[in-house]
């Protein structure tokens, strides 16, 4: 599963390293992490909709606050 995402991950890294050179990301939590847990934020909201228990529309709907909040920090 890793290397079938590595491309995404590549991006992410390099689009959370410019975030925070340019002050507009959280240091406080390491790159990695923040990579890992925005991939795994679009599969859980993935899942969930799969399952029934996330309407599609939610999903697009709340995925963009949820990885906005993750990057950048929730206030």
């Amino acid at each position: 599963m890793r290397r079938a995402h590595e491309a995404a991950r590549t991006v992410l890294h390099a689009l959370a390293h410019r975030g925070r050179r340019e002050g507009a990301f959280r240091t406080d939590v390491p790159t990695a992490l923040l990579v890992t847990s925005c991939v795994a934020l679009i599969h859980a909201a993935a899942e969930a909709t799969r399952a029934g228990e996330l309407d599609p529309e939610a999903a697009t709907q709340a995925l963009p606050v949820l990885v906005t909040d993750l990057f950048v920090g929730a206030g």
